[in-house]
C-alpha cells in the first residue's frame, strides 16, 4: 500500500476537521509535487464527502547545520499554499523554520531532530495556532425568567455568563423570534394572545456554534376587557 492510498483510507475512516502537516524534509528536495498531491487528495475528499477540512501547513524546520534547499522548499510551500488558497482551499501556513524560534545550535539532539526543548517550541506554535482557530462556544445564559407578564406581552430577563458570544438567539415555540447583540440581558415580547402558554428557548452563539439552551414557559394574563360591556349592561338594568 502506498502512502497516498493510506492517506485516502485514513481520511475516509476518520473524517477529520483539521489536519496538521509538517512534511517534506525526508525527500531532500525543493520539489513540492508530493505535498501538492496530498493537498489535492484532501480537496478531492472534501468534495466527494461534503466535509470541509482546515489544513494547518508548516514551513518545515531546518537542520542543525543549515541547508539552503529547506529554505527554498519552504518558499515553494508558501507559494503553493497561496495558490491553493486563491482556488478555495482552507489552509493556514505557519512558520516552523524561524517562527518557532528554535536555537539550531543548542536545541537539536542530532543533525536532523530537535531535542525536547526544540519540540516544545514546535508544539507551542501548533497549540497557539489551534487555540486561535478553535475558539470555544459560549456558555449558556442563566437565570432565564419572565419578570413581567401582561395579557399581550412579557419582559424576559437573563444573566449573560459568557464573554465570547456574538449575540443571543431567542426562540418562541421553537421558532426564531429575535437575534440580539452581545451582552444583552433582557427582551420585551409583544403581540401575544391573552390567557395563552408560550415556550421560550434562549441560546448564546458565536462562530463555533450555540451554547446549551436556557428555557422557560409562561402563560399570559387575562385583560378582563370582556367584563366592561357586562358591567355596563348590569348598571343599565339596575
Amino acid at each position: 500500500m502506498n502512502w497516498l492510498t493510506l492517506l485516502i483510507r485514513k481520511l475516509i475512516a476518520n473524517s477529520p476537521d483539521i489536519i496538521l502537516l509538517h512534511i517534506g524534509s525526508n525527500d531532500w528536495s525543493e520539489s513540492i509535487s508530493g505535498l501538492n498531491r496530498i493537498l489535492a487528495e484532501i480537496a478531492r475528499y472534501e468534495i466527494n464527502y461534503q466535509h470541509p477540512i482546515k489544513v494547518i501547513l508548516a514551513r518545515i524546520i531546518n537542520r542543525k547545520i543549515h541547508y539552503p534547499w529547506i529554505s527554498n522548499y519552504n518558499r515553494n510551500v508558501q507559494s503553493l499554499a497561496n495558490s491553493r488558497i486563491r482556488a478555495g482551499d482552507d489552509i493556514v501556513v505557519i512558520d516552523m523554520e524561524y517562527g518557532a524560534r528554535i536555537n539550531y545550535a543548542t536545541e537539536f539532539q542530532d543533525p536532523t531532530h530537535p531535542n525536547a526543548r526544540g519540540y516544545e517550541k514546535m508544539a507551542n506554535v501548533w497549540f497557539n495556532t489551534l487555540k486561535n482557530i478553535l475558539k470555544p462556544m459560549p456558555s449558556a445564559p442563566s437565570a432565564f425568567e419572565s419578570i413581567s407578564i401582561k395579557s399581550d406581552g412579557a419582559v424576559l430577563s437573563w444573566s449573560d455568563t459568557s464573554n465570547n458570544e456574538t449575540g443571543f438567539r431567542l426562540y418562541q415555540n421553537a421558532i426564531l423570534l429575535a437575534t440580539l447583540p452581545a451582552n444583552s440581558t433582557q427582551y420585551t415580547v409583544e403581540g401575544l394572545q391573552r390567557v395563552s402558554t408560550y415556550d421560550y428557548t434562549l441560546v448564546a452563539y458565536n462562530n463555533e456554534g450555540e451554547s446549551n439552551p436556557a428555557a422557560l414557559s409562561l402563560r399570559t394574563k387575562d385583560n378582563y376587557g370582556w367584563l366592561v360591556p357586562i358591567i355596563y349592561i348590569i348598571q343599565q338594568k339596575i
